[in-house]
């Protein structure tokens, strides 16, 4: 069957996403097969269809497709229906796991598409399955997507204790890639928690095992909110070392999430060298891209300081002026926005 030979491709190189950062060439490769897989699945077994749709959940994360990825795990499960509905050749178990983790992703990827209401359900109903299994490491994985809508929100200390929880379960089984990702995810909660010298040292920490792992993504995406961490620190000569590289490790690996998070630090940093119509200019290629993206969400502290950034930039420019920059961003394509950053990061001035 077709089906089951993309559904063994999917669970075969999707791990790869995590562990190395890098989306297999297959999975590029096959992506279109695979939604037609998604589709069969949904008319002719949707319990099936959860064990490849999760997987493919991870894959849209990496390409920037959070609410095709979040569509077709909502369509799944709306199709499968509740565990009682689960098909009698089924074995429970596999059932039970095919659910938990389909939930998981969903969500991982709501929160991204700002549906947080939805996100906290599903985390909650796929969280209390994973307890129930006793499955640590998949427990783990669970605490820290529950922590998600908590980070996106600001409700600083419910995302720091499922975040510690996590922690201690990844440690707990010696799973390096679990602790490298909480690590630096608990410094952006530190950083909520207003404690950024605490957030600097995970951050670097988390940063030091992304680079040992030479996950990209891990990577990239800890210099990121090392950099928001520095900035309130004063240290913006580090901060903007950070967002050069960042920027450019995303464009390389082709990571359209991390590049608006790498475009809109940089136009903080811009706002903050006085440099206002190119701050505004980012701003706008950076709002575009969400839109065209579907990523609606972003770290709390990170929207405030983006948005004292344009508050910034419209009373040193006026609104018209402000406006007119970011119109012009917002016209840009995601080749000329990723020029625009690193046009910017070339002007910003080294670390000494």
């Amino acid at each position: 069957r077709h089906f089951d030979y993309y559904l063994a491709l999917a669970q075969r190189t999707s791990p790869a996403l995590w562990t190395v950062g890098r989306v297999p060439t297959e999975l590029d490769d096959e992506a279109a097969n695979m939604q037609v897989a998604l589709g069969w699945a949904l008319q002719s077994c949707p319990w099936d269809g959860l064990r490849l749709a999760s997987p493919l959940a991870d894959y849209a994360d990496f390409r920037g497709q959070a609410r095709s990825g979040l569509t077709w795990l909502q369509k799944m499960l709306g199709a499968a229906g509740p565990m009682s509905s689960s098909p009698p050749e089924m074995p429970f178990d596999e059932a039970r796991l095919a659910r938990a983790k389909a939930l998981i992703s969903a969500a991982a990827l709501a929160t991204q598409v700002g549906e947080i209401k939805d996100s906290e359900e599903y985390a909650a109903e796929g969280l209390a399955m994973f307890q129930r299994m006793g499955d640590k490491r998949r427990l783990a994985w669970a605490l820290n997507v529950s922590s998600f809508p908590a980070l996106y929100d600001g409700r600083h200390q419910r995302a720091w204790d499922f975040l510690e929880r996590s922690l201690a379960v990844y440690r707990e089984i010696n799973d390096t890639t679990g602790i490298m990702q909480i690590t630096a995810t608990l410094g952006a909660a530190a950083t909520l928690l207003g404690d950024y010298t605490s957030a600097a040292v995970l951050l670097e920490e988390g940063l030091a095992l992304s680079r040992k792992a030479n996950n990209l993504v891990a990577a990239a995406r800890a210099m990121n909110n090392l950099g928001y961490a520095l900035v309130k620190l004063g240290n913006v000569a580090r901060a903007r070392v950070l967002a050069r590289e960042s920027l450019a490790v995303r464009n390389d690996i082709d990571d359209p999430r991390g590049i608006i998070e790498s475009l809109e630090l940089l136009a903080v940093l811009a706002g903050q060298s006085g440099g206002h119509p190119r701050c505004a200019r980012m701003l706008g290629a950076a709002h575009a891209l969400r839109e065209h993206h579907t990523v609606a969400a972003t770290l709390a502290y990170s929207r405030t300081l983006v948005a004292e950034s344009a508050n910034a930039a419209v009373d040193a420019l006026g609104r018209h002026r402000y406006d007119t920059y970011f119109d012009e961003g917002t016209a840009l394509s995601l080749k000329q926005a990723v020029q625009l950053g690193l046009e910017e990061a070339r002007r910003l001035p080294h670390a000494a």
